[in-house]
């Protein structure tokens, strides 16, 4: 979770992704975590005007639990949804625009070696950030890169009042035991992100940088764990996508047209409508061999 700018360092770097249809890969190659400094997405903050109504869809009509804020919570900043083993962060925009995807938060292989890390392949990070409550405890600490392309921006984070990896647990587990809600959603499999076509080459070597590749060049990067990032060169109008595995695809199909969410429907998947998610986009694939 990441507070408002004022709050941050590690802030101000907002962009969308686009992708019109995503066909599943077969496989989703890993990271060896000697070869990457992050292990896994932790949350994407999500930006929209229509915080209250996205947030009901998703919490309400999709059935994605709610992470924070907890009962009896103050924190009104964004809202928290799991989504298999990672978390969207809902966020107010203070601008007139589609709902889309912002940063990307990633868990480090190991936090306090992250930023010397980062510098020794080649990224330049920033001062330290984090936020810290009107007691005085340390929330959580974030670590974020300048980056020479314009596009969607990533960083680190560090919780300091629980343990990460036994939340996403906890949250996950919570959204199978609700079946995965109507659609019966499992997880997020992939991010696409667009760049413009001039900035793409800037793009895949500070991500490259950041996860590593199994092959170079690449366009697909994967962590250790958690969905993949794939690069889209855009030269149109920018939107957010997000491929999701669902239980059953036939029955996440029925679904979505019940809840009438449908855009187009495929052989091997499903596209969400946007115009329901305000701007945002889902793919829906079936269930993957991949772990």
């Amino acid at each position: 979770m990441k507070a408002a700018s004022v709050r941050f360092t590690v802030v101000g770097w907002w962009a969308s992704t686009a992708i019109v249809n995503i066909v599943l890969p077969a496989s989703l190659p890993t990271q060896s975590p000697s070869r990457t400094i992050v292990a896994q997405v932790d949350h994407v903050m999500i930006r929209t005007n229509e915080r209250e109504r996205i947030v009901a869809l998703l919490a309400d009509t999709l059935k994605l639990p709610v992470v924070w804020p907890l009962p009896g919570s103050t924190w009104t900043f964004s809202t928290g949804l799991a989504l298999g083993d990672l978390n969207l962060e809902i966020t107010p925009s203070q601008r007139a625009i589609d709902t889309q995807l912002g940063d990307i938060a990633f868990q480090a292989v190991d936090f306090d070696s992250a930023s010397d890390r980062s510098k020794q392949r080649g990224l330049d990070p920033r001062d330290p950030g984090g936020y810290t409550d009107s007691a005085g405890v340390k929330r959580w600490s974030t670590l974020g890169f300048r980056h020479p392309f314009a596009g969607t921006a990533f960083f680190v984070v560090k919780y300091h009042q629980f343990d990460m990896n036994e939340r996403r647990t906890r949250f996950n587990n919570a959204l199978r035991e609700r079946k995965g809600g109507p659609l019966g959603l499992r997880r997020i499999v992939e991010f696409r992100l667009a760049y413009a076509p001039d900035s793409l080459a800037a793009a895949r070597e500070s991500w490259e940088r950041l996860i590593g590749a199994e092959k170079v060049p690449s366009d697909r990067f994967a962590p250790p764990a958690g969905p993949a990032i794939r690069l889209v060169s855009l030269s149109g109008p920018r939107a957010s996508s997000m491929l999701v595995e669902v239980e059953s695809l036939a029955g996440a199909k029925r679904a979505a047209k019940s809840l009438e969410l449908v855009l187009s429907s495929h052989r091997d998947s499903v596209v969400l409508d946007p115009a329901r998610f305000g701007g945002l986009r889902f793919t829906l694939v079936g269930p993957s061999k991949s772990p």
